[in-house]
């Protein structure tokens, strides 16, 4: 989405370019199912015999 294309006069300071086109294909991705979900749950049994 950003690209550098190089420094300010005090030759730190970055500056950077922005690309629309990458934000449009990213809109595209489906994102459906549970591969997919940011949340995920663990739950775990154990069993001991003595």
């Amino acid at each position: 989405m950003l690209n550098q294309v190089g420094f300010l006069a005090d030759g730190t300071t970055p500056t950077f370019r922005y690309n629309p086109a990458v934000e449009q294909s990213l809109n595209q991705i489906d994102d459906q199912g549970l591969n997919s979900s940011r949340w995920q749950m663990q739950i775990g049994v154990r069993y001991t015999f003595n």
